[in-house]
C-alpha cells in the first residue's frame, strides 16, 4: 500500500500485545511495537476490509476497566491464491474508540454490493450446493452487510423462471452458486431478458446487444467450475465468496451461437463440436457413474473409434497491428485520416476434422506458459484432424498444465485473432448406413459442458467482448480451467 496522509494513528492492543496503527486514504496497517527487531507490518487496503464490529452489537464498551474495542473482518490472501476470512480485534488504551470506528466506517468496503440475488442449484455437482451456501458462504454475506434474496432451484429450468420474474432494481448482481451450467443458464436468461426489454432481435448475430449492467458471481458448487478458476485463480468456495464481496469487477467475455435465423444459446465459457461433444454426450448417458464418467469416458473415447467428419469454416479476423499500421501509412501518404483495416471472412480448405473447439478468450504463448485471457478482444480456435489417441492426450494433458508447446502437434490448426467463426458439417441423409446413435451424435454440440442439440449443423459463433462484469480479480490463467469437457 503506498505511503499517504495519515487519518489516525495511535498504539492499540490486541491479544494482549501493543501494535502501533494507521489509518490512512489507502487502508489500514498495524506493526508490532514491543520487539527488539524491526517486526513485519501488516497493510491492508480499504477495499479488503469486509466487517467491522463493536462490542455489545455496536455499543462499545470498556475493556477490563479502561478503554474499548473494535473488530474488524478483512480477507487474508495466501500464497497459493487462496482468500480467507480473518479478523483482529483491538483495544484502544486511549481516547474515544469513536474516532476509529468512524474513520474506518467511513472508509471500508469501498464497492462491496449492499443486496444481491442468490441462486442455488441444490443438485449440482455431488449434491451440496445448498449446504456449501449456508455453511460457508451465507454467514460471510451477513458480516459484510450483504442483503441477500435467496432462491433453492426445484427443478429444470427454475433459475430461468426465477431471473424472468425477478425485480432487480433491487440488486447490484447476481451470484449462482452451483457449476458451470449453472451460471449459463443465468446468464442466456438474463441476456436475453435484457435484448428483449429492449427491442434488440436476440436471433440475428449482427444485432448490437444490450451490455449487462448487472454484475455476476459464481461460488463453485457444480461439477465442472471453469469460470470460477478465471475469476477467482483458484477453484475454492471461500475464495469466491470473497471475490463477491470485495466487489472488484472485471468484464468477461460471451459467444453468441447461431443457427440460421436462431439463436441456439449464449456461451460463457466453450464451444466444442466432435471429439469433445461426443465425449459430453457419452458422460451424459452415464451419470448413474457420478463424477467417475468423465474420466472414465474420456479415455474409453480417446482409445476407441472417434468420429471424423467434413467441416467447412469461415473466420472473421480482428485487424491486425501489422495491418493497422500499414493502412495508417498509406492513408497518410494520400493525405487522409487513417481507418482500421477492414478484413471480411475467410474460408479455410473444407477438410475432415476430429474436434473444433474454442474458449471464449485468447490462448496467449508469449510467457513460459499457456495463459487464458477471458477479457481479450478476441479468441484462439483449435481445428483437430485425426490422430493416435496418445497424441491426442498428450495435447489435452499439456493445456491442462499451460504447456504452449501444446499446440504445435502436428494435427492441430491454431487460429488467431478470431472474432467471430462459422461452421458447415456435413452430416449424414437418411439414405446413410450410420446407426441412429452415429447420426445424433453429429448434431450434438459442447457448449459449457452441457448437451445442446443443432438442427441444421450450419452454426455461426460471434465474440461478444467483455460484456459481462464479473466479481474477480485480474485474470491471468496459466492452463485450461477445470471443467466439464
Amino acid at each position: 500500500m503506498a505511503e499517504a496522509s495519515v487519518l489516525l494513528s495511535g498504539d492499540l492492543l490486541s491479544g494482549g500485545q501493543e501494535y502501533r496503527v494507521h489509518l490512512s486514504p489507502d487502508g489500514l496497517r498495524w506493526q508490532l511495537t514491543n520487539q527488539k527487531k524491526e517486526p513485519a507490518e501488516v497493510s491492508l487496503p480499504w477495499s479488503d476490509i469486509y466487517g467491522l464490529v463493536t462490542d455489545g452489537q455496536g455499543e462499545t464498551t470498556q475493556v477490563n476497566g479502561a478503554g474499548k474495542s473494535f473488530t474488524i473482518h478483512f480477507i487474508s490472501r495466501r500464497k497459493d491464491k487462496k482468500w480467507r476470512a480473518a479478523e483482529k480485534k483491538f483495544d484502544v488504551k486511549e481516547g474515544d474508540v469513536s474516532a476509529w470506528v468512524v474513520q474506518i466506517q467511513a472508509k471500508y468496503r469501498p464497492a462491496t454490493p449492499k443486496s444481491l440475488l442468490v441462486i442455488v442449484n441444490p443438485i449440482g455437482g455431488k449434491g451440496q450446493g445448498q449446504k456449501i451456501y449456508e455453511k460457508k458462504v451465507a454467514g460471510l454475506f451477513k458480516t459484510a452487510g450483504i442483503n441477500t434474496h435467496v432462491f433453492i432451484t426445484e427443478r429444470a429450468r427454475h433459475a430461468e423462471e426465477i431471473i424472468n420474474n425477478f425485480d432487480f432494481s433491487n440488486v447490484e448482481g447476481i451470484v449462482t452458486v452451483g457449476g458451470d451450467g449453472m451460471y449459463q443458464e443465468a446468464l442466456n436468461t438474463l441476456i436475453q431478458r435484457n435484448q428483449k426489454e429492449a427491442g434488440i432481435n436476440v436471433n440475428n448475430p449482427e444485432s448490437v446487444l444490450k451490455p449487462l449492467d448487472i454484475k455476476f458471481g459464481i461460488i463453485p458448487a457444480g461439477t465442472g467450475n471453469g469460470v470460477t478458476s478465471w475469476a477467482c485463480g483458484v477453484n475454492d468456495v471461500e475464495t469466491a465468496a470473497l471475490h463477491v464481496i470485495r466487489g472488484e469487477v472485471n468484464n468477461f467475455n460471451i459467444f453468441g451461437i447461431y443457427e440460421p435465423g436462431k439463436l441456439v444459446c449464449f456461451s460463457g465459457l466453450l464451444f466444442a463440436y466432435g471429439f469433445f461433444s461426443d465425449v459430453i454426450k457419452k458422460t451424459d448417458e452415464k451419470r448413474w457413474m457420478k463424477t467417475f464418467r468423465y474420466p472414465y469416458v474420456l479415455l474409453t473415447s480417446m482409445f476407441g473409434s472417434r468420429r471424423v467428419y467434413e467441416a467447412d469454416i469461415q473466420v472473421l479476423e480482428a485487424p491486425s497491428l501489422e495491418n493497422n499500421t500499414q493502412d495508417k501509412r498509406g492513408a497518410e501518404s494520400e493525405g487522409a485520416a487513417a481507418s482500421p483495416t477492414e478484413l471480411g471472412w475467410r474460408r479455410l480448405e473444407t477438410r475432415e476434422y476430429m474436434d473444433v473447439s474454442m474458449f471464449v478468450c485468447d490462448l496467449n504463448t508469449a510467457g513460459e506458459q499457456l495463459v487464458m485471457d477471458p477479457s481479450s478482444q478476441t479468441i484462439t480456435v483449435l481445428l483437430s484432424q485425426h490422430c493416435g489417441g496418445i497424441s491426442h492426450l498428450k495435447v489435452i494433458l499439456g493445456a491442462l498444465t499451460g504447456k504452449k508447446e501444446s499446440l504445435q502437434a502436428p494435427q492441430l490448426t491454431v487460429l488467431k485473432n478470431v472474432t467471430a467463426f462459422k461452421i458447415k458439417v456435413k452430416v449424414s441423409d437418411e439414405n446413410s448406413s450410420k446407426s441412429e446413435k452415429q447420426k445424433e451424435l453429429e448434431h450434438i454440440l459442447d457448449i459449457d459442458g452441457e448437451v445442446y442439440r443443432a438442427q441444421t449443423m450450419d452454426l455461426e459463433i460471434r465474440l461478444q467482448s467483455q460484456f459481462v462484469p464479473m466479481f474477480s480479480s485480474p485474470v491471468e490463467v496459466p492452463c485450461v480451467p477445470t471443467t466439464d469437457i
